[in-house]
């Protein structure tokens, strides 16, 4: 069985219960009203700054601009969404894994995690012939692809604060951490269901990609783990390799461009590397270490 750390604890501590459903439901509502929010605020500073609609224009006419807008309108969606269950459902910091003595250590870590498994998942696509791959890098505008980087640490930080502080603690606490860890890795999957070249591998590796981030949400008791390799997982795909990362993002400023040209099975498509049976493998893989893990230091019996 699982034994709660420390920030599920606490949750159950300090929380107020809610029903499930209804809090999801408003939860997913209030993400809504976030995003919605921050495409009204990008028209309040253009007219502030004199501008009228010419952020607006450049937005829709630079996919490049446009994607870092969505990046970065998710550091306003996660501000939101922490008030949303501060005032709500009290919540503490505590119980939503953001107090870690060691964030530094925690990141780094979820920046090797991350970065291992997406490089070796690439590189077996890569030897069976999924991709071609050319050098891109005099081809990137500077700016905009640290505009990217700094995007995708946003936007790592928004999806794991959301599914696995928010909900998964949440449904781990009202019932157990084995229910938060399922059923927050299947919603997460369930949120990819309307992107482009979505499929039922697509479906299933971003289910145990979740799960996944939630093990490393669990065993460190610290979103700083899961947030690093959730961020550099898309940032390599979408700005280091040029796939397109999860059927939506596709970037002109990558250091290699690669092309699928191989059977999808092992490419994943249009939908990307995420929809690969090599992403299958590897995340496999990844969960078997991470449940020994979990076993040895007794959070699993």
């Amino acid at each position: 069985m699982f034994y709660a750390n420390e920030s599920i604890k606490e949750s159950k501590r300090v929380m107020k219960e809610r029903n499930p459903l209804i809090f999801t439901l408003l939860l997913f509502s209030v993400m809504i009203l976030a995003i919605s929010f921050s495409h009204i605020l990008i028209r309040l500073v253009s007219d502030i700054m004199g501008n009228g609609d010419f952020l607006i224009i450049k937005l829709g006419r630079n996919p490049e601009y446009s994607m870092i807008f969505n990046l970065w309108s998710t550091l306003l969606v996660s501000l939101i969404v922490y008030l949303f269950v501060k005032y709500y459902q009290k919540r503490n910091p505590a119980s939503l894994g953001l107090v870690d003595k060691r964030k530094g250590k925690s990141y780094l870590l979820g920046l090797l995690i991350g970065s291992g498994m997406l490089g070796i998942s690439f590189l077996l696509s890569y030897l069976l012939s999924g991709f071609k791959i050319r050098l891109n890098i005099q081809n990137i505008d500077l700016k905009i692809f640290i505009l990217f980087v700094i995007g995708w640490i946003f936007q790592g930080f928004e999806e794991e604060f959301i599914t696995r502080s928010v909900l998964m603690n949440y449904l781990g606490a009202l019932k157990n951490p084995r229910t938060g860890i399922i059923a927050n890795s299947l919603i997460f999957a369930i949120l990819h269901l309307g992107n482009s070249y979505f499929n039922l591998i697509a479906f299933f590796n971003i289910f145990l990609m979740g799960l996944v981030f939630s093990m490393l949400f669990y065993i460190r008791d610290s979103i700083y783990i899961s947030a690093a390799a959730h961020s550099v997982w898309n940032f390599l795909q979408g700005n280091f390799f040029g796939i397109n990362v999860s059927g939506i993002i596709t970037s002109k400023n990558t250091i290699f461009l690669s092309e699928s040209v191989g059977n999808e099975l092992i490419s994943g498509g249009g939908f990307g590397i995420e929809a690969s049976l090599v992403v299958t493998i590897v995340e496999i893989l990844a969960l078997y270490f991470l449940y020994k893990k979990a076993r040895k230091v007794s959070l699993i019996r």
